[in-house]
C-alpha cells in the first residue's frame, strides 16, 4: 500500500516550489553556463505555468473571478508582459541565453540564515554597478574575488530603466507571484474551498 509522504497541497502550491527550486539552481550554479541557462529557462517556464494552474484549480465562480481581476492586473504590468515574452521564446522557440559579465567583490556582506528545512547556511550580497545604480547580486562565501552576474539581453522594450540584472528580475517576478499564490490560497479558504 502507497502512502503520500508529503502535505497535500494544491497544484499551484507545488508549482511554485518548483519554479523556487529552479531559481535557486539557477543562481547557484551562475557560474556553470549550461546549468543556468537550464534552470533559468525551467524558472521562467515552471514561473509562467502557475497562473495557467491556478486557474484551472479555479472552478468556482467567485474564485475564478477573482483569479480573472488578478491575472489582468498583474498580466498588464510590464514585468510580467517581459516575463511573458521570455516564456513564449523559451517553450516555443528556442532558448533565453542572458549575457554573463563577471565582477571584482569590493562591496560584500554575508550572513547565516535558515533556509526552509531550519539548515543554516551562509548568503550574502554583492552590490556592483549596472548602470547608474549599485544592484544587488545574491553572494555565497565562495564569491569572494569575483562574481559572475547575468544580464537579460532585451529587457528594455518592455523595462526601459532596468540593466536586465537577471538576479533582481526573477525576484521582483517570483516575489509577486508568490503574493498572488498566497492571496488565492486565502479566498479559497475564504469561500471553504480545500487549501
Amino acid at each position: 500500500m502507497r502512502r503520500r509522504v508529503t502535505p497535500l497541497k494544491t497544484e499551484t502550491e507545488l508549482k511554485i516550489i518548483d519554479a523556487s527550486t529552479q531559481i535557486k539552481l539557477a543562481m547557484a550554479n551562475r557560474h556553470d553556463e549550461g546549468i543556468f541557462r537550464s534552470c533559468l529557462n525551467s524558472f521562467i517556464s515552471t514561473a509562467r505555468s502557475i497562473t495557467f494552474v491556478m486557474e484551472s484549480e479555479s472552478s468556482d465562480p467567485e474564485l475564478k473571478s477573482w483569479y480573472k481581476c488578478q491575472t489582468a492586473v498583474l498580466g498588464a504590468t510590464p514585468l510580467f508582459k517581459f516575463f511573458n515574452q521570455q516564456r513564449v521564446y523559451t517553450v516555443h522557440k528556442g532558448v533565453i541565453s542572458p549575457t554573463k559579465f563577471a565582477h571584482p567583490v569590493t562591496d560584500a556582506s554575508f550572513q547565516q540564515v535558515a533556509d526552509e528545512d531550519g539548515n543554516l547556511r551562509w548568503t550574502g550580497t554583492v552590490r556592483i554597478p549596472l548602470g547608474k545604480n549599485l544592484e544587488p547580486i545574491s553572494a555565497k562565501p565562495e564569491d569572494r574575488d569575483y562574481i559572475s552576474y547575468w544580464l537579460f539581453d532585451d529587457v528594455s522594450e518592455f523595462l526601459p530603466a532596468h540593466s536586465g540584472n537577471v538576479d533582481s528580475l526573477c525576484k521582483q517576478y517570483f516575489q509577486a507571484l508568490k503574493v498572488l499564490v498566497k492571496g488565492w490560497l486565502g479566498k479559497r479558504r475564504e469561500l471553504g474551498l480545500p487549501c
